[in-house]
């Protein structure tokens, strides 16, 4: 379902009512990517400005709600616990891409992991460490730290754990960031290389738990 729909990285709760007709009462709280227009329902885009023409009725946002954003972290949710049952534990790998970031050493990828609320640092040490070894400069948190996917399902309690990686768009699509490049597969390799050293961190964290 295309981000511009519904975002399922944003809480049911994170809309802006004044796109709303009738207007519902304002959210206790409304975080900076609403400020912004990128709320669970996108209002405009930096480079293009308002999206929609007409406003969006409560009755078409709770259907959105109903049958794209609750299945879906359903879906993930019954994953997550499927593997935790299973093998004692589980990642979830959140895969996004993000703009050229500013500066002669600015990081080409970003690991997020709301600054080890949703995983364990020895999994986001993992992730930095297979991503240098590809020749990357890497960041942790800064400045993407992660969203609702991570907030809503990382239990590093329970050993499931939940990181955030954003790749910068030069690293796979052409000089005009539109299409992909010969360097897509590249980096096909490096998340396939990055998620089963994740499972073998998992397993090794696993372990030394059960250890103590």
């Amino acid at each position: 379902t295309p981000r511009l729909w519904i975002d399922l990285n944003r809480a049911e709760s994170d809309f802006d009512p004044q796109m709303m007709l009738p207007a519902p009462p304002a959210p206790p709280f409304t975080s900076q990517k609403v400020r912004q227009g990128l709320g669970l329902v996108p209002a405009r885009l930096s480079d293009v400005g308002d999206i929609w023409r007409d406003k969006l009725s409560q009755a078409d946002l709770a259907a959105r709600i109903e049958h794209v954003h609750r299945p879906y972290h359903a879906a993930v949710v019954d994953s997550l616990n499927e593997a935790q049952r299973r093998f004692g534990g589980a990642v979830l790998l959140d895969v996004h891409s993000m703009p050229p970031l500013k500066g002669d050493n600015a990081p080409d990828v970003v690991i997020g992991d709301r600054f080890g609320r949703t995983a364990d640092a020895r999994i986001s040490d993992c992730a930095r460490a297979v991503c240098e070894n590809a020749g990357l400069r890497v960041a942790i948190n800064t400045p993407y730290a992660g969203g609702y996917v991570l907030e809503r399902h990382g239990r590093p309690h329970a050993n499931i754990h939940a990181v955030q990686i954003e790749f910068d768009r030069r690293l796979y699509l052409d000089a005009a960031l539109e299409q992909p490049s010969d360097k897509c597969t590249k980096i096909q390799a490096l998340v396939a290389t990055l998620a089963r050293a994740l499972v073998r961190e998992l397993g090794t964290t696993r372990f030394a738990e059960a250890a103590e």
